[in-house]
């Protein structure tokens, strides 16, 4: 009777499962409370149970571009934010809280979410590696995620999220908790003085741009200034009919008669003229652009000079009414320098 009651007794233990013998570790009753914590949506209870700022260092370890073959910490400083680190971290809280993540969990098709509350309270010991404990969380689909428990302080957490059995027992292993201890030491500084870099290159760049953009201000000003300083009035405006060639009948051109004077302290050489027709009430009417250099007259006026000049335009389709009206004081009209050359 003895030995059958034995018999019995081990049939039982074989056919339990194996959450509720690591039980006895400690790891199983962490994982019925982080079961009912799940179901409960309790955060202060999952903060404790839940060691999310090393689950998401895991993580971006996993994902970083060449490892393991490279070190992760160079590409990690350069390329993760801690404000984003921060962010995410409360973002699964939030989740959990809600409820979003178990739901999620529930239904999913591919390995790498745990949080489902009778999923976990039913997770099978796979393994014992050095200090950390792996169990196998099963949804309802029969999608298997790896759980790796560690003590920490004292007490058991869940600290990192494997989505095959190869890669919780590398995540567990020697070389890797090194590799995790380093990043979580250094990574913060390097990302700290990595944005500071930035910050100082950025800084640089923004110096860099307001002096040229200060230059090319300062440039525009001079030159509009020199323009300003070539004084110009309207002597006479007339067409005049030209012969063209013998395959091609006469055309007619805008001569246009100026005072000018530089009074500007250099030489300069007028390259194009405005001529601006307005009414009296001042709005503009039409502008004409002319060329000096047409004109046959495209000497430098000296710093100081006054001159006349005689310039011509070729196209005066649609003008010849304002030119009208300007004789016969219908309209006002102007000249500016558009723009010039330094002598």
């Amino acid at each position: 009777m003895r030995k059958l009651v034995l018999q019995c007794l081990m049939l039982l233990c074989l056919s339990a499962p194996v959450s509720a013998i690591g039980a006895a570790t400690g790891a199983g009753a962490m994982l019925f409370d982080l079961s009912a914590a799940l179901g409960k949506k309790d955060i202060a209870s999952l903060r404790e149970l839940i060691d999310t700022q090393t689950i998401l260092y895991v993580g971006t370890i996993l994902r970083a571009p060449g490892y393991p073959q490279n070190d992760p910490l160079e590409v990690l400083s350069r390329t993760v934010s801690l404000d984003a680190l921060r962010r995410a971290e409360e973002q699964m809280f939030d989740r959990l809280g809600s409820g979003v993540a178990q739901n999620e969990c529930s239904d999913a098709r591919r390995p790498g979410c745990p949080w489902v509350p009778e999923s976990v309270a039913r997770a099978t010991l796979i393994a014992e590696i050095d200090n950390t404990t792996i169990y196998a969380v099963d949804n309802k689909h029969g999608i298997r995620t790896w759980l790796l428990l560690k003590v920490e302080s004292g007490r058991w957490r869940a600290w990192a999220i494997a989505e095959s059995d190869r890669e919780a027992r590398v995540l567990a292993s020697r070389e890797f908790q090194d590799t995790l201890a380093r990043v979580r030491k250094e990574l913060p500084s390097l990302i700290e003085a990595n944005a500071k870099a930035r910050a100082a290159r950025q800084q640089s760049g923004q110096e860099e741009y307001e002096k040229r953009t200060a230059a090319i201000e300062q440039r525009n000003r001079a030159e509009k200034a020199a323009k300003d300083a070539v004084e110009c009035r309207v002597l006479r405006i007339s067409t005049e009919e030209r012969d063209s060639s013998a395959a091609l009948p006469p055309f007619r051109v805008l001569l246009l008669t100026l005072e000018v004077r530089n009074t500007n302290s250099f030489a300069i050489l007028p390259k194009t003229w405005a001529l601006i027709f307005s009414h009296p009430d001042g709005s503009q009417v039409k502008t004409v652009t002319l060329d000096h250099g047409s004109s046959g007259d495209a000497m430098p006026l000296s710093a100081d000079e006054r001159k006349t000049l005689t310039l011509t335009a070729r196209s005066i389709n649609g003008h010849e009414h304002v030119i009208e009206g300007w004789n016969m004081g219908t309209y006002s009209a102007k000249a500016k320098l558009l723009n010039f050359d330094r002598k």
